[in-house]
């Protein structure tokens, strides 16, 4: 395993699976919603510089192939996407009540 922060991505992840579940089952957890929000929005804002440098790059191609050294933007573009995807849910399942 060579990424530095797998506890992040592994809490992140369990956390909008379980408002995912919880929903499911006619739940509502407003509390822990927020509290996942905010680890993406803050997951959002580190890996966004990195987004940044991918757009200025041009190298668009690049996120489907190997990550890189000298490409390190691509690890921050793919995480960004994982989180945007989530947040995403997060935010419509918080508007469908």
């Amino acid at each position: 395993m060579n990424d530095p922060d797998p506890l992040y991505w592994i809490v992140v992840y369990l956390l909008v699976a379980g408002v995912a579940v919880a929903r499911f089952m006619g739940r509502r957890m407003d509390s822990a919603v927020k509290v996942v929000v905010g680890m993406v929005i803050a997951g959002l804002l580190v890996s966004g510089p990195g987004v940044v440098g991918y757009l200025t790059s041009g190298d668009f191609n690049s996120i489907y192939g190997q990550m890189a050294m000298e490409r390190p933007y691509i690890e921050s573009v793919r995480e960004f996407l994982g989180l945007f995807v989530a947040g995403l849910y997060l935010v419509l399942a918080g508007v469908r009540r």
